[in-house]
């Protein structure tokens, strides 16, 4: 009897376990979308701090470059299935580049005096006109992008900007592609727990290091508070993968070593992204002309986002 008692409240015990994990389970999963509301306004403020370390024979030369991006994102309309129209322009530009033998400058596209330098002078007037144009995408609950239109004011700045090594390619339809991907973590279709993982990837055409894939690992950390505001945390992941470089290439690179890692919040109540951190870091060897150089390059992203000023000019 005393036997049949304990069995019988061992299997009740056992049930009641079972029962409360399930229901523990279920109120962790967590369904990740973006929301958008037509009219929505918001500034995603991406600040970068940039060190270049180069090797070229018995000579060592470092380069510090900082960029600020503010970008505005307008959402025009919102289809039936969730997906947004949205409208984007970049209202600030600053740039500080220290170290360059002859090419250290700094600018800002909200201040009038001219940038100093032979570079400074050069990159004025593209990132002027850089933050008059405006381009669009389409983006899914999901996140996914799905499209990005470049004006032709924009096209014709990144033009001028072919002899500015980096530049062209960051505000090339490939390259704000990559850089509104990588502040718009696409989610998976179904709902996830703590220490889930998916990934995403994008193709990229470098003109000098050929086809490249960057793949995005995303994993699902759970809630935690920033702020008195309950956030999704996410860490992220990143690898690179390079094809062969074009036959026209000035250069042949090789990558030695690449690390890229971080963390991205993200806010379920409203259906927006909260900020990332991204740190990477990458060793090359460049064998131009002859000369080798190896080149590591070490980066801090830092994204923050919030609603836009209610005087602001979309």
């Amino acid at each position: 009897m005393r036997a049949g008692y304990r069995s019988f409240a061992a299997e009740c015990a056992a049930l009641l376990f079972c029962l409360s994990m399930g229901i523990q389970t279920a109120q962790a999963q967590k369904v990740l979308r973006w929301k958008f509301e037509p009219g929505d306004s918001r500034d995603m403020t991406i600040v970068q701090t940039i060190h270049v370390a180069v090797t070229a024979a018995d000579q060592n030369v470092e380069m510090r470059m900082s960029p600020t991006m503010v970008l505005r994102q307008v959402i025009d309309s919102v289809n039936a299935e969730g997906i947004a129209s949205v409208t984007q322009r970049f209202v600030r530009i600053q740039m500080k580049l220290e170290g360059a033998p002859g090419a250290s400058f700094a600018y800002d596209s909200n201040v009038e005096t001219p940038a100093e330098g032979p570079i400074g002078s050069m990159i004025a007037p593209i990132f002027g006109a850089l933050t008059k144009g405006k381009f669009t995408a389409h983006i899914s609950p999901r996140g996914e992008i799905l499209d990005v239109q470049v004006p032709e004011e924009m096209t014709d700045a990144m033009a001028r900007a072919a002899g500015l090594p980096g530049v062209a390619e960051i505000f090339s339809k490939d390259g704000l592609n990559q850089l509104l991907k990588q502040n718009a973590a696409k989610f998976p279709e179904q709902a996830v727990i703590r220490g889930d993982s998916w990934t995403d990837s994008l193709e990229l055409n470098n003109p000098i290091l050929g086809k490249q894939t960057i793949k995005t690992k995303f994993t699902y950390a759970g809630e935690e508070v920033v702020n008195d505001r309950k956030v999704d945390k996410m860490s992220v992941t990143l690898s690179f993968e390079f094809g062969d470089p074009p036959a026209n290439a000035p250069a042949k690179i090789k990558v030695s070593e690449q690390a890229a890692s971080g963390v991205m919040r993200f806010d379920a109540a409203t259906g927006q992204l909260v900020g990332s951190e991204i740190d990477q870091t990458m060793k090359m060897e460049i064998n131009a002309l002859g000369n080798v150089l190896n080149q590591t390059i070490k980066s801090k992203t830092i994204v923050t986002v919030a609603p836009s000023p209610k005087s602001a000019n979309p």
